[in-house]
């Protein structure tokens, strides 16, 4: 209803959805679980689907909220009666005072989100950076361990190189041999130790991540629950709708 209402009219009946219909039934979650998403549950196709799926009738729409002339006396009703709670909102229905209101309830709704929001950030940013601690302190160990590997099988090549300076070509292509040999396993280790090491920082940050993502889509979700929340609160008085909507 943020923006309109759409219904269908057949043999004198007109079928609309209401929150209640939507989210209070059994069919309702039928519905929900059929739709691809929110904005399609109280279309025309989410009306025939409810009503199992009846063909037929005229279908209407209606984006203009300025006289209840425009919509069929059931609606004027329901919306009246708050029935359509939950399913957006239209300020064309409030006073230019009780807009003001509404107005302010959705600032400090907007407030209490962004501050919902900054804490989830803050939490992921704190998880990641332990994350990223342990790695570099993993890696920095697996490179130690190799450069002290290293260093023990160049001062073995240069012994054995200074050993035999007279059978220089044949030891030190040994040495050399043995060297090298020393260095390949070494590395290898290095290696694997990083990539192990940047695979658990990966593991770590991943769901830290998705907790965060997931705070900010519940924090935005009571944003939008308390937006909606103030205005049909507000709506609710009397004296705060539009003469023709009370």
């Amino acid at each position: 209803m943020c923006d309109f209402i759409s219904w269908i009219e057949k043999d004198g009946q007109v079928y609309y959805l209401t929150y209640r219909d939507i989210y209070n039934t059994r069919r309702g979650k039928e519905l929900r679980n059929h739709c691809m998403s929110e904005d399609d549950l109280s279309g025309h196709g989410a009306i025939r689907y409810y009503y199992d799926n009846f063909i037929g009738g005229a279908q209407k729409e209606c984006t203009d909220f300025t006289t209840p002339a425009n919509f069929p006396p059931e609606i004027v009703e329901d919306i009246k009666a708050g029935k359509f709670r939950g399913l957006g909102i239209n300020k064309e229905l409030l006073t230019a005072q009780a807009l003001k209101l509404y107005e302010e309830a959705k600032a400090q709704a907007l407030k209490l989100y962004e501050e919902a929001k900054a804490q989830a950030w803050k939490l992921y940013e704190e998880a990641k950076a332990q994350a990223l601690k342990l790695y570099e302190e993993a890696n920095a160990q697996a490179c130690k361990l190799y450069e002290e590997t290293e260093a023990q099988a160049l001062k073995l090549y240069e012994e054995a190189k200074a050993q035999a300076w007279k059978l220089y070509k044949e030891t030190e292509a040994q040495a050399l041999k043995l060297y090298e040999e020393a260095k390949a396993p070494a590395w290898k280790l290095y290696k694997e130790a990083k990539a192990q090491a940047w695979k658990l920082y990966k593991e770590t940050e991943a769901p830290a991540l998705k907790l965060y993502e997931e705070a900010k889509a519940q924090a935005w979700k009571l944003y939008e629950e308390a937006k909606a929340q103030g205005f049909w609160d507000i709506f609710k008085i009397v004296k705060n709708r539009k003469k023709l909507w009370r």
